[in-house]
């Protein structure tokens, strides 16, 4: 387990999860064989012996596909030095499958979480324990990582490995989550402190904000962070997966969760959430045969059964159900989560006493211990007593019950939609229509596809509920991101800041005037003084933490320049002004006035100890911020009669001005990535909002929208580029918020309470979206809507919601899927609604239609010849002739066809 965490740091190659490897007895079965059913070019085999604390190892590595050799080698040593051949062992697999091993990837590779093996056997142990999935496993567990943490108290994967089970343990019955909740965000800050860039804790923590404070915004971005720093992190995947499943995101829910499954074939949790995927798009009978597949391999996964039940549940065949549903029970021993499927599948099946005889039973359980309130709720709602369902999800409130985030997802609840309590249920828990929880840009283009590798059924990529969205060039306005408040002291608190280990700085006084220098964990737990040396009363220091330019406590007159301990203290020859350090430290960028009321900016360079003007100007010149690269200074100027933002060479050459407008524009600060600026403007209203701009001064954009003053500094941006940290007197006095710096507010365009409003695809001349509707009741219906007259019309009902439409290069016709009972077919009908025709007539399943650049032909994908279920491509004339196939490969994966501009 150790290895295969330590190789899939380096990101150079993709590694199988440790719950993938166990499936297989290595003693009985042949690893070439291993590695073959897991898809892999290479296994890694080997055992050792130990003596005492003498090991002896034997290690090599196969070639899947014919066995051959790659290289092969023994290790003997002492216990104590295990790491040092852990490290021996990965340099050698990678550097077999990679050329050359960058100087990052060496580094993630032979990276030690802790050097004492004692808290490494304690912490292997945990892990296993964690492994059973048990209440009992998690007790043992807990205890090892326990353990390890107390001979190892920096080793951040241990308390990673407590996050975990605190954040699993509420899911079971008779563990509060006001208890475990706060400890598993407790241990997972802890990790982030010691090692911000450990995978395991970024998940943890997401998981701890999403299921108890309900931040989405901040759950997500923790996710991004897990996958982007854990490459080959299954579990990170899974996460994510399920967290966009939930907001009902199913395409982003399916993209992670294969990627999940990828990595971790086998295993069972991977396999469940991809097959709830599958289930909530529609697509029954794949959901149904994936779990059963699942349950070959763990026939007494409880989960499985429990999802397979509703999938069941959803198909009509309750007698089925009813199967799964009792092994369900039996197997979790009678947990609340089970239990409330039997009273929903009771009162499905019109057994309505039986449904009221296990709600009597949830009820007692709930006198002796804590159980989920949302479980209760559920029967409640199958047998449709609103008030008390209503009330029972209130109770959850208080209770800060995680499984209040499924409940805009499940179908029971459904018929509360028009209750006002339950939509002050969904507002609190962060699920109010319209929210999508979309921390990325997202551009109304026709959306990438993915296939199932699994079984060959096609994704289909939701690109909004309930809403559609239109976007347009030039100035593109923002969501205004729900910000979290960092900060509610009596005293102002301003002037935030990120470190380098993603931490946040920021300046705090009071009425006195005296300033003290804070520090805060990103989500603004921890706040803690920081007396940095003798004298200091705030500064700003350089990217690399190693020097700071400071203020000393009774002399507001004078710059000093020292090392971050206050050493070789000396002061600089130029007054306190707005600044900014060269990403290198080795410039300041300063204001300073050449006459009273005229400021310029100077570049001072520490080696030479000379100020260079960089703006010799009449105009008001303030505000600046080195680019990324040190190339570029943006500032802000009242040079042409309004104060605006500007961007320069570094060295005051090629002065470009990036807004025009009224308003008053300052304080620019570049992203980390150099492809976005951020900055102060009150143009909306008579505050300061922060707002977004393209560094050539396209696409600005709304960040954050408030009837009082926000305002950007340089190091507002975290450290990732995903979020801005700001400060504002919404509340009287300066507090400290951060907003996801990643999403964009689209205007809404088409709404529909009645209907999931999908697959949106622009006439060629933009003027016209043809649609999908996915009714409530499962039907389904072509729209197409004008976008000039704002008028939507219905082309055709349709007895189930499965379209995908596309447009002809002319804009005449539209083509799109339809399912007909089990069978799908290519149909095309005109943009008036006549001459409906049924192109591809196979019985096969005929899928996602797209015209060729001429129009004359249409490309789609098909499992008509496909003895497995298959795709392959196909093409036929635009009227259903002449149809053959294209493209076929043996893993039966090819789907979603694009024709290149020329058509050939």
């Amino acid at each position: 387990d150790a290895l295969i965490t330590q190789l899939g740091r380096a990101g150079e190659i993709q590694v199988r999860a440790t719950s993938s490897i166990l499936k297989f007895n290595v003693l009985e079965q042949d690893a070439v064989a291993v590695g073959r059913e897991l898809h892999v070019d290479a296994v890694l085999q080997g055992n050792f012996q130990r003596l005492e604390n003498k090991l002896r190892l034997t290690v090599q590595m196969l070639r899947s596909r014919n066995g051959n050799s790659i290289w092969a080698d023994s290790f003997n040593a002492e216990i104590e030095d295990i790491f040092e051949v852990q490290d021996r062992i990965a340099e050698r697999v990678v550097g077999a499958l990679r050329e050359k091993l960058s100087d990052e990837a060496r580094a993630k590779l032979t990276k030690r979480d802790t050097e004492n093996v004692e808290a490494y056997q304690q912490y292997l142990e945990g892990r296993f324990f964690y492994s059973k999935r048990s209440t009992d496993g998690y007790d043992a567990a807990l205890k090892c990582f326990q353990k390890a943490i107390d001979i190892d108290p920096a080793y951040a994967l241990a308390h990673a490995g407590l996050a975990d089970i605190f954040n699993l343990l509420p899911v079971y019955d008779g563990f509060a989550p006001r208890e475990y909740f706060p400890k598993a965000k407790a241990a997972a800050l802890k990790a982030l402190v010691i090692d911000g860039n450990l995978a395991e804790a970024h998940s943890a923590l997401g998981l701890a904000i999403l299921h108890y404070d309900w931040n989405w915004e901040g759950a997500e971005v923790s996710f991004r962070n897990a996958v982007r720093l854990g490459p080959n992190y299954a579990a990170a995947y899974q996460l994510l997966g399920v967290y966009f499943l939930r907001g009902d995101r199913i395409g982003d829910a399916l993209i992670a969760l294969q990627k999940a499954r990828e990595l971790d074939p086998f295993s069972p949790i991977n396999a469940v959430w991809l097959a709830e995927v599958l289930r909530h798009y529609g697509e029954t009978d794949a959901s149904i045969q994936l779990h059963l597949e699942t349950l070959g391999t763990f026939p007494d996964f409880f989960l499985a059964h429990y999802h397979l039940a509703f999938s069941y549940m959803d198909a009509g065949r309750l007698d089925e159900a009813e199967l799964h549903r009792e092994r369900a029970v039996a197997l979790s021993n009678e947990n609340s989560l089970t239990l409330s499927l039997q009273g929903i599948l009771q009162a499905a099946m019109g057994t309505t006493s039986a449904a009221q005889q296990t709600l009597e039973k949830l009820l007692r359980m709930k006198k002796e211990k804590y159980i989920s309130s949302a479980n209760i709720a559920s029967v409640y709602a199958a047998l449709k007593n609103e008030a008390k369902a209503i009330e029972w999800l209130e109770t959850g409130l208080t209770e800060r019950d995680p499984n209040l985030t499924w409940i805009k997802f499940d179908a029971e609840f459904r018929f509360l939609k028009p209750n006002p309590r339950f939509q002050a249920i969904l507002q609190e828990v962060g699920l109010a229509e319209g929210k999508s929880h979309l921390l990325e840009e997202k551009s109304p283009r026709r959306p990438r596809w993915q296939p199932l590798a699994a079984f060959g059924i096609l994704s289909l990529v939701i690109i909004s509920a309930l809403v559609f969205y239109l976007q347009r060039g030039g100035n593109v306005p923002s969501q205004l991101t729900p910000e979290l408040r960092l900060t509610s002291d009596p005293k102002q608190d301003n002037r935030p800041y990120w470190t380098n280990d993603g931490r946040i700085r920021f300046f705090r006084s009071g009425n006195d005037r005296q300033i003290e220098s804070w520090i805060m964990n990103a989500d603004g737990s921890n706040q803690t003084v920081v007396r940095d040396f003798e004298n200091f009363d705030h500064g700003i220091w350089s990217p690399d933490g190693t020097k700071v330019i400071f203020w000393k406590r009774g002399d507001k007159t004078t710059f000093y320049l020292a090392d971050a301990d206050g050493s070789d203290e000396i002061p600089l020859p130029f007054l306190p002004g707005n600044l900014d350090w060269s990403p290198d430290g080795r410039r300041i960028a300063y204001q300073k006035n050449v006459k009273v009321g005229d400021p310029d900016l100077f570049v001072y360079s520490l080696e030479t100890a000379a100020s260079v003007n960089v703006t010799n100007d009449p105009g008001f010149d303030a505000d600046p911020n080195f680019s990324p690269d040190g190339t570029q200074i943006a500032f802000a100027s009242l040079r042409d009669g309004n104060a605006e933002i500007y961007l320069m060479n570094a060295d005051g050459g090629n002065v470009r001005r990036l807004t025009n407008h009224p308003a008053w524009d300052n304080h620019p600060v570049f992203s980390p990535d150099g492809t976005a600026i951020a900055f102060n403007s009150d143009r909306e209203d008579e505050n300061s909002d922060v707002y977004l701009i393209n560094p050539d001064g396209s696409g600005i954009r709304h960040l954050t929208d408030s009837t009082d003053n926000e305002s950007v500094e340089p190091g507002c941006w975290s450290p990732d580029g995903t979020r801005i940290t700001f400060y504002s007197d919404r509340f009287d006095n300066d507090d400290i918020f951060v907003a996801s710096a990643e999403v964009v507010r689209p205007r809404i365009l088409v709404s529909d309470d009645a209907a999931n409003l999908q697959f949106p695809m622009f006439s060629p001349d933009g003027k016209r979206i043809a649609y999908q509707s996915d009714l409530l009741d499962k039907s389904g219906e072509l729209r197409l809507f004008d976008i000039e007259k704002n008028e939507t019309r219905v082309l055709l009902k349709m007895a189930n919601a499965d379209i995908a439409p596309v447009f002809s290069p002319d804009g005449q016709w539209i083509a799109f899927q339809n399912k007909i009972e089990s069978n799908t077919e290519i149909y095309r009908i005109r943009t008036d609604g006549k001459d409906l025709s049924n192109l591809s007539q196979n019985a096969g399943r005929d899928v996602y239609p797209m015209f060729s650049p001429d129009g004359e032909q249409i490309a789609f994908a098909s499992n008509r010849d496909d003895n497995y279920g298959g795709y392959n491509l196909y093409v036929m004339d635009a009227n259903g002739g002449s149809q053959r196939l294209i493209y076929s490969d043996k893993l039966g994966m090819s789907v979603e066809p694009a024709w290149s501009p020329d058509g050939r």
